[in-house]
Parts: structure tokens; C-alpha cells; sequence
């Protein structure tokens, strides 16, 4: 116990110590709980405003970050919208056009698939018809098109078309159209090229691809289309015909086919690979060549025929080049500039779209800023360069184009020239040779430094020129013709001469009826009466009609009514083309020394002057490459003349080979003969004088026919389209024309008899009439149909209309026809008034007096009045003839004369008959044809006819004369030959070449 007290002792105070100490302890431990608590309270702030520092720090950065990112923004933006904003309101318009294309692209892109796929072969005017046409029904199906359509706007690409014109392609649009064709058809092209205008430009755009050229000629022509169809270089197969080599076939028809991902064709017994690459180019040099179908769908006809404003820049280079050698440099230099400088800028702009049309946003894209600004500022240098270049070149042009006169009067020249191909295939000049003249013109015509003196002089000698070179190779009697060409070709050019008045000249206007009587039958035949009242339709002779008077007579009976004047006031108001439009309606025998006085007046003497040969000329003209080939006429021969030559040359002796040729001509008859009047009178020759009027009238439609055959079917003006005038006359003439006779009707009034064959020879005058008019009908329902588009316009109907549109019978018309060489008109009327005489022969029975001309096949008609002898008095009818008794009556008869029968219709030519002599007389001045009166022709035995004076005239169809050998022996323009009484030997009717005609040509 003493140890727990004494333990206890010492412990309690211990305890009370602990306890106060725990106490001390539990209360500071208390305050240190709260210090703690305080001190986390802080230390937890401190943490938060750490954080909350931390964070606004960040903030700051990011703050701080995004105003770098917004300046450079900004200053990028600055640097864009400065950059893009001068394209603001190009763009705008841009943007403001491509909306009206993309409402107008269905239309556009249809016009241009139609113009591609169809319209490549055809000429400018065509094409310019079918475009408008096809325009104005698109808008009419509610078809948006633009208005006015361009294919080269729609699928021509401006520097790819500068880059064409770089390697040659004219300038006009219709080239361009081509090229624009060519490079968007699916099929190889074919061009049609004349010039050799597509040739040089093929050569000159591929040649920087190794392009290959070749013919069908080439014996390895082969192996170089395979080697270039491997390493896929370009071909042109240069000067085909109307076909093509079928080797070519599986080509054409890109007949290509996979093996092992590798595409190949089938080239002949070869396969070879097909690089993507290749191209094939075909050329033609033939003006109009007719390719079969099969052809046609192988390939894209394109027609590269030259055009006038084609031709006219190309010849205001050359002249700019000779005359002013710096400035053309300087303008071709500006070209090349001008199309890099587009070209440049062009990928610039697609640049700059392709970079703002990028994802992302352009404004965080440094490199896309610095591409932007760099190209900007590249543009604007460009631009800078292209308006000084612009402003150079347009004065260059304004200097230039002082010499356009005479690019258009040259580029007129040409197409006079072209046209001569119609009249005669060997007339057919290149445009190489017609630039070699042209620039010898250019160096050889009169200097000066007054520009108008100067282009006077470049036309006037290079007129010339052309004039003696051309005149060179002609025939004699196409010289003239080409003289008037050349003339109205000028003074079309310059707007002298209307296309309507000048087709009206050639062909007197096409009517089928004249409502108009003739007020001076005596004098003034119905062919030319009724050209004055259509003349009177042309507004420079409106009122002809109306005042034409007595006083015209005198034009009428002058020997040289072109020199005559004419009545008043038409000597004043008619001059040029339209006197002669009133010559030739009044005296057409006198147009061709009126042709000669029009082309004195407007061009000058030596216009109507063929020069002679020219050797030393000719020679000049010449060179190693184009020699000179003489085609001669029977009997001439210049071979002394061209000894002489060889030998001034220093090429005579052994130096020059021969070929003897005939005779040689001398000075002496060459003077002789220039001093002979250019037109002699028919005296000379012992002919009549009307001889004269005849020859002259010959030759005016010949000369009128030949310069029809280079008139285009397209014709300007405000008149009538030949699509309007044909589709009115065709409905005129299937009005008046009746229907078809009624065959079994006729046979049952006209049934075949013994005793009258006249029967028979109606049934079948009325098969063939029938035959003809329903070829008559048909193509005219079917010109008609053509022209609406109905129906194809084949060559049959294509030659319908050209003839047609030219008052010419057509020739389907006439190979079912009877002979005749009346104008359509005439024709017409002609074949009405037989089908009116035959009709009436059914309705009325036979008529005493037969319209002999208004049979078809006159020969039936004849044998019929024998035949009908022959039976009734049991003679064999190779025994019987006609005699021929010329009545006095003019028209009619009352009855049929017992046997044989009576004619009328029947014309003299040469001669007349003389009603009080009863013989043949001669004719009266001025009349080229009488109208015989009623002749009886009288069946007997040959052997039974008495002789007497008379005249054998042979009985002609038409005034031709001349026809195809028949089965009979004589021509089938032959009927029979009439013996007619004469008091004068028959020698002196044959010199004057007296026949009998059942028609005339009027």
C-alpha cells in the first residue's frame, strides 16, 4: 500500500499535471485545429487565385494569340480585298452573263450538237439559214437560246482559238466554226479544201507534234498511219478522192478493243496498239465532191472553202506587209505577244479560283495570300502590257486597214475567178498562184505616196493583171463572160448592182401567165411584152409598163438600138445593168455589144480587148514548179514562135526539144485580123440579115446561160427568198394543172378499129402525157414537201429547184418529155395548151384541123393519116407519101378533108411563106419566124407524084435541129420534110438554112 501510496503520491500529481497538460493540449490542439482550418482556408484561396491566375494568364495568351491570328487575318484580308477587289464588278458581270448562259445552255448546247454533228459540209449562207431556222423553233418549243447564237462563244475557248489563228486559220468566223467542229466531233474530220487553207493550218498547229503527212499514193503510206497510231503522233492523209482506201475503214469506225488493258486496233492483216494520243486529219482539193453515204458517216465533213473576209485579211497582210514591212512585223510580233499575254492570264485567273475555292479557310493559308498577291500583282502587269500592246496594235490597224480597199477588191477578184469552175472544170486557178500575182502586183504597179493614188493604182493594175493572165487561158467565147463577171462582181462589191436585177437580166423573170395584152402585137412579140411587165416589178423600172409607148419602136427597128436612145424621161431615169434589163426584153439580139459598151463604161476599153499570147509574158509568170501548157485548137501551132524564144533565151539548138505542132501564124495575118471589125454584118457570108439576129441572139443566152451557172442559190435583198418563189410557182403550176386523163373512158369512146387509126394514136399520145404529168406532179409535191422539211431534199430534187429557180425545164421533167427548149414558163403554158387540145379531141371527137406541134410523138401522127389511107384504099403503106398544099386559111376549117389531114402549128425559120406568090419568099427584116397557115397534108403512091419546083424543108421538133440517131434512121428531132413550091433554086433556101419548126423557144 506504502508503495501505491507513495507511487500514488508521486503519480497523482503526475495525473493532474497530465490532465492539465492533456487540457492544454486538447485546447491548443483545438486552436491548432482552427490555425489549420484558417491556414487551409488560405492555402485553398491561394490555390484558387492560383488557378484563377493561371487561367487569366492563359486567357491573356490565348487573347494575346488571337489578336496576332485577327491582325494577321486583317492584314491578309486587306491584302486579298485589295488584291481581288478590282475583279469585284468583272466578276459580277461574269457572274450576271454566266446565269443568262446557264438558263440559255440547253438551247446553246442543242444549236451546237446540231451544228457539229450536221452542219460542217455546208457553205456560210447555208449554215446561217439552218441556224436561224433551227433558233427560231427552239424559242417556238419554249427552248431558252442566246440570242444572237455564236458557237464559238458557246464551245470555243478565246486563246485556243487565238493559237489556231497563230498557225494559219482565218480570221472569219466561219474558219473558226470549223475549227471549233473539227475539235469537238467524235468522228475523224474530212475537209473539204480547195484552197489549201486547212492543210497549212494542220501542218502548222501539229507540227510541233511530229505530225506526219501522207497520201493514198505513198507506197509506205501504211506503215507510217500504223507507227503513228502507236506512238500517238498525228497523221494528216493530204489530197483523197470521192473514196477512201478501205484499210482506213477500221479506223474511221474506231474500232479499237481491249487485251490485257491495253486497247488495240485492227489496221488491214495488222493488229497494232492504240495510243489516245493519235489524231487523223483528212484534206480534199476537190471544190464539190460527192461522197456516197457510207463515206459521209465514217467521217465529219468539214467545208474549208475560203470566205471573203478569210480571203480579204489574208490579202491586207501580204499588201501590209510590202507596203508597210515594220508595222506588220510589229503587229504579227504583237499577236504572239498578245496571245501569251492572254494565255498567261488565263492561268492566272484559274489559279486564283482554284485557290479560292480551296477548303479551309483561305484567310488562315499564308502560302494561298502570297499566291494571290503575287499572281495579282502578275495580272495587273499583264494587263498593263496587254492595253499598251492593244493601243499599239489598234493604231497599227488603223494604219493597216488604209489598204483595206484593195484587200476587198482583190478578195472579189478571187471568187469572180472560182465561179468560172462551174462553166468549164479546166478553169480552175489556185489561190497560191492567185497570191504569186497578187504580190507581183503589189512590186510591179505604180509607186506613190498619196495612199488613195496608191490604191487606185494596186486595183487598177492588179485588175488588169488577173484580166490578161485569166484571159490567157480561156476559150474565146468565155472571155467576154468572164469580163462581165468581173465587172458585176466589182460593182456588187461596191453596192451597184441589186442581185434581183441581175438575175432578172440572165433570166427574164419566171411567170407562167401574162394577165397584160400586148398593146403593139405588130411589132412587139408576147415573149417580150410579157418581160417588160415583170421588168416593171423592179423598183428602177416601175411604170415601164404603163408608159411604155410607140415611141419605143424606134429602139425596137434600129440596127443599133444599144446606142440608141431611149424615150423619155427613161434616157434619164434607166442607165447601166437596167438598160440593158430593157435591151434585152425589146432587142435581145443586142445585149452582148450592150455588155461590151457596159464594160467599156464601168472598166475600160481594154476589158473587152482580149489581149493576144504573150510568150515573154508568159514566161515571166512562170517557173520551175508551174510551167507553161498550151492547149491548142486545131491548126495552131506556135512552135516557130517558141524557137525564137529558146533561142533569144540561149536555149535554141539542141538545148530545146520538139514537138512539131502544124503551122505557125505570122505578124501579117494577126494585123489583118485586128483590123477586121470585132462584129461582122451577115452580108460577108452571103446570109440574110436576120442571120444576124439569130447569131446574136445565141449568143446573148449563152452568154446569160453560163453566167447563171455561177450565180448562188442564196440571194440577198429584201425581196423573195428562192425558197418562196419556187414554193409559189410549184403551187401555181399544180393548180393549173388538170388530172390525169381517164384512161378507160377514152377507150371506150375511142375503141380500136380497123378503119380509123386515129383511135389508136390518141390512147397512146394520152399514156405518155399521162406519164409526164404525173412526174410533173409528183416532184412538185415533193419540192413542196422538201422545202417544209417533209421530206429529204434529194439531188433529183435539188436539181428541180436549181432549175427551176433559173426558169429552166428540169431535167427529170424533160427525160420523160417531148423535145422542147421553151423557158419554164413557156414549157408550161406549152404543155397545158397540148393537154387542152387533147382533151378536147375527147370531149369533141377528132378536130378537122390538128395542132401537128401539140402531139407528143408526131411520127404516130403521121404513120395514123397513112395507115388510115393505106385501108381504105388497100395500098401498101411503104408505098405512100405526103404531099404538102399550103391553104390560105390561117386557123380553122369547118370540116376534115377526105383523106389525109389538115396541120396548122407549124413555123418557118430562115424563110417565109408567101401568101400571094404561094411560094417560099423571103423573110421580113426583124422576123426570125413566120406562122405557115393550114397545110393539107395529102397521103398517095410516091410514084404517082407529079415533079416540081420546090424546096425540100426538113421538119424539126425544135430550132436545135439535132437530136439522138433513132430506130428509124433519122435524128429524133427529125418529123419529115414538106416539099414546098419555090420560084428560086434550092441552094439558095439551103444557104439560108430554111427549115420548118413545130415549136419555138419562147
Amino acid at each position: 500500500m506504502e508503495v501505491y501510496d507513495r507511487v500514488a503520491k508521486v503519480v497523482a500529481p503526475k495525473k493532474e499535471s497530465l490532465a492539465i497538460a492533456e487540457q492544454e493540449l486538447s485546447v491548443q490542439m483545438e486552436k491548432l485545429n482552427t490555425k489549420r482550418a484558417e491556414l487551409k482556408a488560405v492555402l485553398d484561396k491561394l490555390q484558387s487565385l492560383n488557378d484563377e491566375f493561371d487561367a487569366m494568364t492563359a486567357k491573356k495568351e490565348q487573347l494575346e494569340e488571337n489578336i496576332d491570328i485577327c491582325s494577321k487575318k486583317l492584314d491578309r484580308a486587306e491584302k486579298l480585298i485589295d488584291g481581288l477587289g478590282g475583279e469585284k464588278d468583272r466578276w459580277s458581270e461574269a457572274a450576271r452573263e454566266l446565269g443568262q448562259l446557264y438558263d440559255n445552255v440547253t438551247g446553246d448546247v442543242l444549236l451546237s450538237s446540231g451544228i457539229v454533228a450536221y452542219l460542217g459540209a455546208f457553205t456560210v449562207d447555208f449554215r446561217l439559214e439552218c441556224v436561224r431556222e433551227w433558233h427560231r423553233l427552239c424559242l417556238n418549243k419554249g427552248i431558252l437560246c442566246s440570242d444572237p447564237f455564236s458557237l464559238s462563244k458557246t464551245l470555243g475557248q478565246p486563246v485556243t482559238i487565238r493559237n489556231w489563228q497563230i498557225a494559219g486559220l482565218p480570221v472569219d468566223s466561219f474558219s473558226i466554226d470549223n475549227g471549233i467542229i473539227l475539235s469537238n466531233s467524235r468522228r475523224w474530220p474530212l475537209l473539204i479544201d480547195p484552197q489549201g487553207q486547212a492543210n497549212k493550218w494542220i501542218k502548222n498547229l501539229e507540227r510541233p507534234n511530229k505530225l506526219a503527212v501522207i497520201k493514198l499514193s505513198d507506197a509506205n503510206y501504211a506503215r507510217t498511219l500504223e507507227n503513228s497510231i502507236q506512238f500517238g503522233t498525228p497523221v494528216l492523209l493530204e489530197n483523197v478522192g470521192e473514196e477512201l482506201d478501205p484499210l482506213l475503214e477500221p479506223l474511221l469506225l474506231r474500232q479499237v478493243f481491249k487485251q490485257g488493258g491495253v486497247e488495240y486496233i485492227r489496221l488491214g492483216e495488222n493488229v497494232i496498239e492504240y495510243s489516245q494520243d493519235f489524231r487523223f486529219y483528212i484534206t480534199t482539193r476537190f471544190r464539190n465532191p460527192h461522197y456516197l453515204p457510207e463515206v459521209s458517216v465514217k467521217v465529219c465533213l468539214v467545208n474549208f472553202m475560203i470566205t471573203p473576209t478569210g480571203l480579204e485579211d489574208q490579202l491586207l497582210g501580204i499588201l501590209a506587209a510590202r507596203e508597210k514591212p515594220e508595222l506588220e512585223e510589229k503587229k504579227n510580233e504583237l499577236i504572239i505577244e498578245s496571245a501569251a499575254n492572254k494565255k498567261q492570264l488565263k492561268e492566272i485567273e484559274d489559279k486564283i479560283l482554284e485557290v479560292l475555292s480551296a477548303e479551309g479557310n483561305i484567310l488562315e493559308d499564308e502560302t494561298a495570300i502570297k499566291i494571290l498577291s503575287s499572281s495579282k500583282t502578275l495580272s495587273e502587269e499583264i494587263q498593263a502590257k496587254q492595253e499598251v500592246a492593244s493601243a499599239t496594235e489598234k493604231e497599227i490597224d488603223e494604219t493597216r486597214n488604209g489598204y483595206k480597199p484593195v484587200a476587198f477588191h482583190s478578195s472579189i477578184l478571187f471568187f469572180c475567178i472560182s465561179d468560172l469552175a462551174n462553166i468549164e472544170p479546166m478553169y480552175q486557178y489556185s489561190l497560191t498562184w492567185f497570191i504569186n500575182l497578187y504580190t507581183q502586183s503589189i512590186a510591179n504597179s505604180v509607186k506613190s505616196t498619196d495612199l488613195q493614188e496608191r490604191i487606185a493604182n494596186l486595183n487598177d493594175h492588179f485588175t488588169l493583171s488577173i484580166y490578161n493572165n485569166v484571159c490567157r487561158s480561156l476559150f474565146e467565147k468565155d472571155k467576154l463572160l468572164f469580163s462581165i463577171l468581173l465587172c458585176i462582181g466589182l460593182l456588187k462589191g461596191r453596192g451597184e448592182v441589186e442581185d434581183e436585177s441581175w438575175r432578172f437580166l440572165l433570166t427574164g423573170g419566171v411567170a407562167l401567165e401574162n394577165p397584160h395584152p400586148n398593146p403593139f402585137p405588130s411589132w412587139l412579140s408576147d415573149k417580150s411584152w410579157g418581160e417588160i411587165v415583170r421588168a416593171s416589178n423592179l423598183p428602177e423600172l416601175k411604170g415601164l409598163m404603163n408608159d411604155f409607148s410607140p415611141e419605143w419602136k424606134t429602139l425596137y427597128d434600129s440596127p443599133t438600138p444599144h446606142e440608141t436612145k431611149f424615150p423619155n424621161p427613161w434616157e434619164m431615169k434607166v442607165k447601166g445593168l437596167h438598160r440593158m434589163i430593157v435591151l434585152r426584153c425589146i432587142r435581145p439580139d443586142k445585149i452582148v455589144p450592150a455588155v461590151q459598151n457596159f464594160i467599156t463604161d464601168k472598166m475600160g476599153q481594154q476589158y473587152i480587148e482580149p489581149p493576144t499570147f504573150d510568150l515573154a509574158g508568159s514566161f515571166s509568170d512562170s517557173h520551175c514548179c508551174a510551167p507553161l501548157i498550151f492547149v491548142l485548137s486545131p491548126g495552131a501551132d506556135p512552135m516557130a514562135g517558141l524557137l525564137k524564144f529558146a533561142e533569144d533565151k540561149g536555149f535554141g539548138g539542141s538545148r530545146c526539144q520538139t514537138i512539131s505542132l502544124g503551122q505557125g501564124q505570122f505578124q501579117s495575118y494577126i494585123d489583118y485580123i485586128r483590123s477586121l471589125p470585132i462584129i461582122p454584118h451577115p452580108e460577108v457570108f452571103g446570109l440574110h440579115e436576120n442571120a444576124d439576129i439569130t447569131k446574136d441572139n445565141q449568143e446573148t443566152f449563152q452568154l446569160f446561160d453560163s453566167i447563171l451557172l455561177t450565180l448562188p442559190r442564196m440571194t440577198g435583198g429584201a425581196g423573195k427568198s428562192p425558197q418562196q418563189v419556187i414554193d409559189e410557182l410549184a403551187r401555181d403550176i399544180l393548180t393549173k394543172l388538170p388530172p390525169d386523163f381517164n384512161m378507160e373512158k377514152v377507150m371506150h369512146l375511142f375503141p380500136v378499129v380497123y378503119e380509123e387509126s386515129m383511135n389508136t394514136v390518141l390512147r397512146q399520145e394520152l399514156i405518155r402525157f399521162n406519164r409526164l404529168t404525173s412526174v410533173v406532179r409528183s416532184t412538185l409535191q415533193n419540192i413542196k414537201k422538201a422545202l417544209k422539211g417533209l421530206v429529204v431534199m434529194s439531188s433529183e430534187l435539188e436539181n428541180v429547184f436549181d432549175n427551176m429557180i433559173t426558169g429552166k425545164v428540169p431535167a427529170v421533167w424533160a427525160a420523160k418529155s417531148y423535145p422542147s427548149l421553151k423557158p419554164l414558163g413557156g414549157y408550161i403554158n406549152d404543155l397545158l395548151a397540148r393537154l387542152k387540145f387533147f382533151q378536147d379531141w375527147i370531149e369533141n371527137k377528132a378536130p378537122p384541123v390538128f395542132w401537128i406541134s401539140g402531139f407528143y410523138f408526131t411520127q404516130s401522127f403521121l404513120t395514123g393519116v397513112s395507115q388510115n389511107f393505106a385501108r381504105k384504099y388497100t395500098i401498101p403503106i411503104d408505098k405512100l407519101g405526103f404531099q404538102f398544099e399550103v391553104l390560105e386559111e390561117e386557123d380553122t376549117m369547118s370540116q376534115k378533108p377526105d383523106d389525109g389531114a389538115y396541120v396548122k402549128g407549124l413555123f418557118m425559120e430562115g424563110a417565109r411563106w408567101d401568101r400571094e406568090a404561094k411560094v417560099i419568099g423571103e423573110s421580113k427584116p426583124k422576123s426570125l419566124y413566120d406562122n405557115l397557115p393550114i397545110i393539107w397534108l395529102k397521103p398517095g403512091e410516091t410514084l404517082k407524084f407529079k415533079l416540081a419546083p420546090t424546096y425540100a424543108a426538113p421538119v424539126y421538133k425544135t430550132s436545135a435541129r439535132r437530136g439522138t440517131l433513132s430506130t428509124t434512121g433519122h435524128s429524133t428531132n427529125y418529123v419529115l420534110t414538106m416539099q414546098l413550091p419555090s420560084d428560086k433554086p434550092e441552094s439558095h433556101w439551103i444557104n439560108r438554112g430554111v427549115a420548118i419548126l413545130c415549136q419555138l423557144d419562147d
